[in-house]
């Protein structure tokens, strides 16, 4: 009688110091992890200490072991510490997510382990997949807010994999582990896995979709442009084809003149000829004439002529002639 009164007035004071500390856990939420806490335990999601001051009370004053597990920023750090200190517990921490810290366990060492962490649907099946096997058969693994409005996705996770589970009080969970609870899990974790690996696949897919649908539309945005620009360049070969046209009639046109003006130089040419042959001839008759004129001088008229002038030249003759 004497022990249950002691454990019920030590109840009553931690109940008293873990009320001081802020957080979101209800009196008779706290009261369940006094009575039910025991040996080397786990908490995940230790926040500013409320449930770790109560667990840690309990796990004091019956020789257990506590481990908080939280991203604690660093005020909210400091905040933890002191409130762990004004209790006077010694507790070791890991600053990291649950899923990290699960490898810092070994199977089948756990007694105790209270998950109140990320609350979503994925981190809450890993969290359990992942924590039970560290947990002693007819080990308790529970946690928190099942059922609460704002995390449909942990009480949905809870619901699927933890079959046989209790909801003592308010929003805790609980499973009291088995046989049955690890075959069970690892069913569920091998299901998760191959809908995790076909949500993988199918998600690169849709990713794969969506560059090959914005490379279409990004061809399709383009084509405006370069149909246009096909367009430019037709009406600009048009123009050029006229052009070439144009330089190909007057090219038509210089070789019709430079054949008139070929056939006008061979008739130049040919005249040319003509009078050089003319000159020719006109020359052996400049010839013959020299020759009958040399001829003439030396005949005995061409004398008389020239004996003839001489007399007429000395009487005076010659100047009336006209």
């Amino acid at each position: 009688m004497t022990n249950s009164v002691n454990t019920l007035e030590h109840r009553d004071w931690a109940l008293t110091k873990a009320s001081t500390v802020e957080g979101y856990m209800s009196t008779d939420e706290l009261t369940w992890l006094y009575d039910n806490a025991y040996g080397q335990s786990v908490e995940m999601g230790s926040y500013r200490g409320r449930s770790g001051t109560i667990i840690g009370l309990k796990l004091k004053e019956t020789g257990g072991h506590l481990s908080c597990i939280d991203c604690f920023g660093d005020a909210e750090y400091k905040i933890f510490q002191e409130n762990i200190k004004k209790s006077d517990l010694l507790v070791d921490v890991y600053r990291m997510t649950s899923v990290e810290a699960v490898d810092h366990f070994d199977d089948h060492s756990l007694d105790f382990v209270f998950i109140d962490s990320s609350h979503e649907y994925d981190d809450t099946l890993e969290e359990i997949i992942g924590w039970l096997p560290k947990v002693k058969l007819d080990g308790l693994l529970c946690g928190h807010d099942y059922n609460h409005p704002e995390f449909p996705g942990l009480t949905r996770a809870v619901n699927e994999l933890c079959i046989g589970f209790e909801n003592p009080v308010d929003s805790i969970w609980c499973i009291r582990v088995s046989e049955f609870s690890n075959l069970q899990r690892d069913l569920f974790d091998l299901l998760r896995k191959t809908k995790r690996d076909l949500s993988r696949k199918e998600t690169q897919y849709n990713d794969q979709l969506v560059q090959l649908q914005g490379a279409v539309n990004y061809y399709e945005a383009q084509f405006p442009q370069v149909q246009g620009a096909v367009n430019w360049y037709k009406e600009q070969l048009t123009q050029l084809q006229g052009v070439v046209n144009d330089y190909q009639t007057e090219v038509e046109n210089y070789k019709s003149q430079l054949s008139t003006k070929n056939q006008l130089i061979e008739t130049k040419k040919m005249s040319i000829q003509n009078l050089k042959k003319r000159i020719d001839q006109l020359k052996d008759r400049g010839n013959s004439l020299q020759l009958e004129v040399e001829a003439m001088k030396t005949s005995k008229f061409w004398k008389l002529r020239s004996l003839w002038m001489k007399i007429k030249s000395f009487v005076g003759l010659a100047r009336e002639e006209p």
